[in-house]
């Protein structure tokens, strides 16, 4: 199965919790600066509603 929609992506999973939504950032600022520089491994994922990966 290939996702190529937000609906057919939202179908498969729950919406994400309220505390997980807080935790979006649209910046990173000097906290998460300091923690990404002192982090041995960073996974970092970006995207906007236009653009879905699979």
């Amino acid at each position: 199965m290939q996702i190529q929609t937000t609906d057919q992506l939202r179908a498969l999973y729950k919406a994400p919790s309220e505390r997980a939504v807080l935790k979006e950032l649209m910046h990173i600022d000097s906290h998460l600066k300091r923690f990404i520089s002192l982090s041995p491994f960073l996974v970092i994922s970006s995207g906007d509603q236009h653009q879905l990966s699979c």
